[in-house]
């Protein structure tokens, strides 16, 4: 997977991102990682549009969030047609986790989690 693409293709889909989800991340550090992969931590940082303004190797020294996932379902996401749904439903099975650290962000993601729930009854 290309750093640049995976960043390229998360800035053009920003817009798919639902709400609650965006005001999770936006604005903060994120450190994702991916199990069973060489490269096991990234740290990415996100302005208040969403987009990501800067990508490093290696984990977060002081992440907002923490979003865990595979690197098999990161290449799902990565080589899908339709990216957001993807993720989206590997989200919703457990196969991405996110974790807010902090008592703002711990209840932010409590709040996506309940969105996101809603959001899949329609």
């Amino acid at each position: 997977m290309s750093v640049d693409r995976s960043v390229a293709l998360f800035n053009a889909n920003t817009d798919a991102v639902p709400s609650p989800v965006a005001s999770l991340v936006s604005s903060n550090t994120t450190e994702i990682r991916l199990t069973n992969a060489s490269q096991s931590a990234y740290t990415v940082s996100l302005n208040e549009s969403l987009k990501i303004t800067g990508v490093d190797v290696g984990p977060a020294t002081d992440p907002d969030v923490t979003v865990t996932t595979t690197r098999s379902t990161a290449c799902e996401v990565y080589t899908a047609e339709d990216p957001v749904s993807v993720a989206q439903q590997a989200y919703s099975d457990d196969e991405i986790t996110v974790e807010g650290h902090g008592v703002v962000n711990q209840a932010k993601t409590g709040i996506v989690d309940i969105a996101i729930d809603i959001i899949r009854l329609f």
